[in-house]
């Protein structure tokens, strides 16, 4: 069976210490081999973006992107740290820890009220055990949660995943990412098409013909887990282990 894994821990990190300036604010840290992404809900003061160059100006590569007009997300990018020289953190073998104990982890990880949120997979109850067994010394480690999925579950994810990116184009790519960081999905809409045309001196029939070509794709490939979840709904995960919250 797959085992979810639902954890909390501390350590020495610079992406937790950066978010203990935004009180009980959640941050979220995307990782690939390439790029760690933090995305920070609202706009940045600039007493902030100084946090932000304090904390990672010696990262390469940092810049901040704010997405829509309003302003709703902020997004600080660094290479990955793994790959940076100027590295020299500890907290980048927490990560790769969690890997070779066979325990994946699900991005985003979350960072809130001085901890970082884990959500990992692991394949069967005994790596599961001896992962949390090992993860225990030498930081601070807690298991809220732990969760039956089944057997198939993680493999048909990211088999699903993979089909779909491969599937869409890089025009697609492109301007679905444009569309959204502009604020065309946001309530009211920030963007028209119009304007999307434009800037790409396409007409508005192309844009929008992308725009819905991509989201077919994107829906097709998502509703029948859309549907098995409706049907499912009244189906609660098996509880293997559960701790009180502490927060």
């Amino acid at each position: 069976m797959v085992v979810e894994l639902s954890v909390r821990l501390q350590h020495h990190c610079p992406f937790l210490e950066f978010s203990s300036h935004f009180g009980k604010k959640a941050l979220y840290h995307y990782c690939s081999s390439f790029n760690d992404y933090l995305v920070i809900p609202g706009k940045l003061t600039d007493e902030q973006k100084e946090l932000v160059q304090r904390y990672f100006g010696r990262f390469e590569n940092l810049y901040i992107k704010e997405i829509g007009k309003n302003l709703d997300l902020t997004y600080v990018i660094i290479d990955c740290p793994g790959i940076s020289e100027n590295f020299d953190i500890v907290s980048s073998s927490i990560d790769q820890k969690m890997r070779k104990l066979k325990a994946i982890p699900i991005y985003p990880i979350t960072y809130q009220y001085g901890y970082e949120y884990y959500t990992l997979y692991c394949k069967n109850i005994e790596t599961a055990d001896n992962f949390i067994k090992k993860m225990k010394s030498g930081i601070v480690f807690e298991v809220l949660s732990s969760k039956d999925l089944g057997n198939e579950w993680v493999v048909t994810q990211t088999a699903v995943l993979k089909q779909l990116f491969d599937e869409l184009t890089p025009v697609q790519v492109d301007i679905l990412k444009q569309a959204y960081e502009k604020g065309y999905y946001n309530i009211p809409r920030e963007i028209k098409t119009e304007d999307l045309a434009q800037k790409n001196k396409k007409s508005r029939y192309a844009i929008e013909k992308n725009i819905r070509s991509a989201e077919n794709k994107i829906l097709n490939y998502i509703m029948p887990f859309m549907y098995l979840h409706e049907s499912e709904l009244h189906i609660k995960p098996v509880v293997i282990e559960k701790l009180p919250d502490q927060i």
